[in-house]
């Protein structure tokens, strides 16, 4: 330091003892006051030349900036890709709130699933073939009159006629759902 200002060495005459020149009346660089030189002179104590020392300014700091990068483009992955189509395929699907008719057929069952639920509510093994010609043509005919049964509506008819067999079943979901009150 001298007059109050720090100046930038080699590192490698850090906490050696050095001899310190200037001249602080240089020309050639306009200054506000002479006696604060930009530049010094190192001697050693032997009087040998060993660099040169420049003003610092703390507040500048002792690197130049950085350079200013441009943004990187984000990584391109199909399956990154697949994710946010299928994310955005599940937000478009809650904005349009509940498909009913999807819902409802959640539960809907085809003329095979309906035979072999009979038959395995009715607990015969070997599914549909377990079923007599006249069941199926009956269960046929049912389905065909209403095809939106479902299988919570079978399960409960089978509840209802409590070991009544195949007809006391069909009967029942042939009947109109009756609520609990109006019995």
């Amino acid at each position: 330091m001298l007059y109050g200002r720090q100046y930038k060495v080699d590192p490698k005459l850090r906490g050696m003892t050095l001899s310190v020149q200037c001249n602080p009346f240089i020309a050639h660089l306009p200054k506000l006051d002479a006696q604060q030189p930009d530049e010094v002179t190192l001697f050693s104590e032997q009087g040998i030349y060993v660099g040169k020392g420049v003003y610092y300014q703390r507040e500048r700091g002792a690197h130049p900036p950085l350079p200013v990068t441009k943004e990187k483009e984000p990584i391109e992955s199909a399956y990154i890709s697949a994710l946010l189509k299928e994310h955005q395929r599940s937000l478009e699907q809650a904005r349009q709130g509940i498909d009913y008719k999807t819902a409802m057929a959640y539960d809907h069952l085809t003329l095979s699933s309906l035979s072999q639920l009979f038959a395995r509510l009715l607990g015969r093994s070997g599914g549909l073939s377990s079923l007599s010609s006249d069941e199926m043509r009956a269960l046929e005919t049912f389905y065909a009159n209403q095809p939106q049964v479902r299988s919570s509506q079978v399960r409960m008819a089978f509840e209802q006629a409590a070991g009544g067999g195949f007809q006391s079943v069909l009967w029942l979901l042939q009947q109109p759902p009756t609520t609990k009150g109006h019995e």
